[in-house]
C-alpha cells in the first residue's frame, strides 16, 4: 500500500503541465513517533504539497518562501484540516527549513479559527528530517 500511495503523490505533484522533476523535494522524517507525519513532498515550480500523517496523505500547497541564511529557504506548507480533525476550520501548518548545509528540521502545528482568526490549537511535530530531490 506504501508503494501506491507513493505513486499517488508523485503523480499528483506531476499533473499539472510542465512540471519538472527535479523540483520535487521529499523530506523523510528521521526517527517518527506516532504523532509526527512520516514524510512531506513539495514542488516549489507548482507550489503542490503533500503530507503523509497517521496513515493518511493530504494534498496541501506552498503558501511563503523566505530566506534561512546561510543555508537556504523556510518554507510555509499549509495542509486541509481532514488530517487535523473534524472541525472544518482546522488546518495544519508545516515549515520546512535548513539547520545545515545538508541538514533540515521540520516544525508543524494545528490552528483554527475562530470568529475570523486563526489561533494555534495544537503543537504537531518539532522533527529533523532527510530532504532529497526525487525523480521518475
Amino acid at each position: 500500500m506504501t508503494i501506491s500511495i507513493r505513486l499517488v503523490v508523485l503523480l499528483t505533484l506531476m499533473a499539472a503541465p510542465a512540471v519538472s522533476l527535479a523540483a520535487i523535494t521529499r523530506c523523510e522524517v528521521e526517527s517518527p513517533r506516532d504523532i509526527d507525519p512520516k514524510w512531506v513532498m513539495f514542488d516549489r515550480e507548482t507550489g503542490r504539497a503533500s503530507i503523509e500523517w497517521m496513515g493518511d496523505v493530504a494534498q496541501g500547497r506552498v503558501v511563503l518562501e523566505t530566506p534561512a541564511k546561510p543555508w537556504g529557504e523556510k518554507l510555509n506548507l499549509v495542509f486541509p484540516s481532514t488530517l487535523a480533525g473534524s472541525d472544518p476550520s482546522s488546518r495544519m501548518e508545516i515549515i520546512v527549513f535548513p539547520t545545515s548545509p545538508t541538514t533540515h528540521r521540520m516544525i508543524g502545528v494545528v490552528t483554527k479559527l475562530v470568529n475570523g482568526e486563526r489561533y494555534l490549537y495544537s503543537g504537531l511535530t518539532n522533527v529533523d528530517v532527510a530532504c532529497t530531490l526525487t525523480g521518475m
